[in-house]
């Protein structure tokens, strides 16, 4: 680059809202936490899917639905039909409440998503398997309620480990955009803000400094 390179600054809308992308990506990524996906931490869904994982096994062991389904006999004695609705329970409690508060962050906001439709699910799927263990004629679903709400929180938490990495590498591409920019007007240069240029306005690139903005070069 020459050393009085010049850069017409007719994109500079573009280039301030990068500089500002991560401040306001960052906001968007805190807003989240307290909105559908209740923490926004990977952590929290890994400990939950493990927690949930554990808890499914003998959920699908001792589900009389599914040994009749797939034509099994599984483990049975004196109140084992009673083990599903027992884990099924602490998994809609356990790994199902993330989904529940998401849901009502949602419905708050008038906004019902991807949270509200997953809890519709877990909700039915309680009610109706907790009435027929109380003695509703029907199928309880305890074991399709433990594979749901393990399987999603699976996906969560791979969402949710892309969801940070994708934030992670965002902040430190705002790192190299420099706060200030050195601009020429007319016969005068000046230090300022890059947030306060504006369409139009002549910034000096000199050889070795990073770009603040985007731009057309005029000189140089």
């Amino acid at each position: 680059m020459d050393q009085h390179e010049h850069h017409d600054h007719a994109a500079h809308d573009h280039g301030s809202h990068d500089h500002a992308a991560h401040d306001h990506a960052a906001h968007d990524h805190a807003a989240h936490d307290h909105g559908s996906h209740a923490g926004h931490d990977p952590a929290v869904f890994r400990r939950l899917f493990w927690v949930n994982l554990v808890l499914t096994i003998p959920t699908l062991v001792f589900s009389t639905g599914l040994q009749d389904i797939l034509s099994l006999d599984g483990p049975r004695f004196p109140g084992s039909q009673f083990i599903p609705a027992a884990f099924g329970v602490l998994i809609f409690l356990i790994g199902g409440r993330v989904f529940l508060t998401g849901a009502l962050s949602e419905l708050r906001a008038k906004s019902p998503g991807m949270m509200t439709l997953i809890s519709l699910a877990l909700v039915v799927a309680f009610g109706y398997s907790l009435a027929v263990t109380l003695g509703l004629p029907g199928m309880d679903f305890w074991w399709e309620l433990a594979t749901l709400t393990t399987i999603m929180l699976l996906g969560h938490w791979i969402e949710m480990s892309a969801v940070m990495g994708a934030q992670n590498a965002l902040g430190e591409l705002a790192k190299l955009i420099p706060d200030e920019a050195e601009m020429q007007h007319g016969d005068h240069r000046m230090m300022m803000k890059v947030s306060e240029l504006k369409v139009g306005d002549h910034v000096i690139v000199r050889p070795g400094s990073a770009i603040p903005v985007d731009g057309r070069v005029v000189d140089g």
